[in-house]
């Protein structure tokens, strides 16, 4: 495995530890899991950011992404406000032209010291 690659993966792990709460934010029950608001599939650029992580179950998760229901994102633009959402949608749309090495090793940093 490439460097490039073990960074973004150890980005990755601390950001799911810092993001894991106690209960789900669509439903309230025992997080297990921490979802990506905007998919990392195709907004790379805030894979790592604060707010594109939701705590969730594993049931909200995959009414989510298996089943396409939108009323959990509904329940989370709900309960974090129409700020946070126009916030995070703002930054989505903000390319980075590459992520490199440095931005993943500023992205641990910055996730280190939380």
């Amino acid at each position: 495995m490439d460097k490039k690659k073990r960074l973004r993966n150890k980005a990755d792990r601390l950001w799911y530890r810092k993001h894991l709460k106690d209960h789900c934010e669509i439903c309230g029950r025992e997080a297990n899991q921490v979802h990506h608001f905007f998919p990392k599939s195709g907004y790379n650029n805030i894979r790592h950011d604060d707010d594109n992580a939701i705590s969730v179950c594993q049931g909200c998760h995959m009414a989510i992404h298996f089943r396409g229901d939108p009323e959990p994102n509904q329940i989370i633009i709900k309960n974090r406000g129409e700020d946070w959402y126009e916030r995070l949608l703002a930054k989505s749309k903000q390319r980075l032209k590459t992520l490199g090495i440095k931005h993943y090793e500023e992205v641990i940093k910055y996730l280190d010291d939380q």
